[in-house]
């Protein structure tokens, strides 16, 4: 058990310096040069800073949460308290989206993404958390960091679904409004559904509820996904990116959908809990 304290709570310090810190330091100081790279004329960026100014503090605020529940959670772990561990895993899951939607306008402009530098050591993090300090299987720390991938890619087709509608409302978008709106709150409400299979899948696998959630979630980025990036592909010319969440849903629709499956997954090889 001293291994797995001293673990967790090395661990849960390292990913509070990184939300708490790093995210003010990394947000100051490029926060203005991309949204200035946003409000370069095409081809160089993309017309308009509301991907920046709108979601970029929020995903830093994912941040600095994330900080902080890794600081409380490395107190739990240090106090041995049954709750560390949960609000260490809530913790990461925060931080992965805080750490990797910035990459995504970052590279669109031609920026460095620095907010990979947050979410490399969360993803180290993460395995390591589950597997050595949580106990998680293997295949269930899989099932979960991919669950977990959706649901930040499903946030990112909310955001897209966003900038689709001010381009429609600024003129630069000709048709697809009505589309892009509804895809909006179902884009949003897949990557809420994500975020909690998630974590049940880490915390509560054996419950019913987690598998339901997961199934929601897959059917709604499919409802809510597909449309978009099939408008966007129709209007670029070009394959989307925003495929990829409702083209990974369509797996993990499987999975929760098919019961025998969703237990063999979750639940093989489970680990004996040692102290």
């Amino acid at each position: 058990m001293n291994n797995k304290k001293y673990l967790g709570v090395l661990l849960s310090t390292i990913g509070a310096v990184l939300g708490i810190v790093g995210t003010w330091i990394l947000f100051v100081l490029y926060y203005e040069p991309y949204q200035a790279a946003m409000l370069a004329p095409p081809p160089a960026g993309v017309g308009t800073d509301a991907i920046i100014v709108a979601f970029l503090p929020i995903t830093a605020d994912f941040g600095l949460i994330a900080g902080v529940l890794y600081a409380i959670s490395a107190l739990g772990f240090w106090s041995e308290s049954e709750w560390a561990f949960p609000t260490a895993v809530v913790a990461n899951i925060l931080a992965l989206l805080s750490g990797f939607w910035p990459f995504i306008p970052a590279i669109t402009v031609g920026q460095p993404p620095v907010f990979l530098a947050l979410f490399i050591p969360n993803l180290l993090i993460y395995f390591i958390l589950m597997v050595y300090v949580g106990d998680t299987t293997w295949m269930r720390t899989i099932i979960a960091l991919t669950v977990g991938i959706a649901f930040v890619m499903s946030f990112m087709n909310g955001v897209a679904s966003t900038n689709r509608i001010l381009g429609v409302l600024a003129g630069k978008i000709a048709s697809g409004g009505p589309i892009y709106v509804l895809s909006q709150r179902i884009n949003w409400l897949a990557s809420l559904g994500y975020a909690i299979a998630t974590a049940g899948i880490i915390l509560f696998h054996k419950k019913e509820w987690v598998r339901f959630v997961g199934l929601g979630a897959a059917i709604l980025e499919i409802l809510g996904g597909m449309p978009l990036a099939i408008l966007n592909t129709m209007d670029k010319g070009e394959l989307s990116m925003f495929f990829f969440a409702p083209i990974l849903s369509l797996p993990l629709l499987v999975i929760f959908l098919w019961p025998t499956l969703w237990q063999r997954l979750v639940s093989s090889s489970e680990k004996k809990v040692t102290s």
